[in-house]
């Protein structure tokens, strides 16, 4: 099993494959810019380059500051880029990776 994990942080995004014990098995990727956060689409585009190099994964998991409720994202207001609050942002960037 090959996992695609995603960490959608505060301050950027990471990237990488583990396997199912959670041994990393291929290179950390990472952009750490917060103007990537500013809008979805811009996060959308640079979540689509990020995972383009990680081929044949199994599943996909994906970490951000807050909580789904009802397909929306409902961060903590502290810690959450802006534009992924109240947004299916994580749905939409898996679905426009073509995962």
């Amino acid at each position: 099993m090959r996992i695609l994990s995603i960490d959608i942080g505060g301050t950027g995004l990471k990237a990488a494959v583990l396997n199912r014990d959670g041994d990393l098995v291929s290179d950390h990727l990472r952009v750490l810019d917060a103007a990537t956060l500013s809008r979805p689409d811009v996060l959308v585009k640079t979540l689509k380059e990020l995972v383009a190099p990680f081929k044949s994964t199994t599943c996909i998991a994906m970490g951000f500051p807050g909580v789904v409720m009802g397909g929306k994202v409902i961060p903590p207001p502290i810690s959450a880029p802006k534009c992924m609050q109240a947004t299916n942002s994580g749905a939409e960037a898996v679905e426009r990776a073509g995962r």
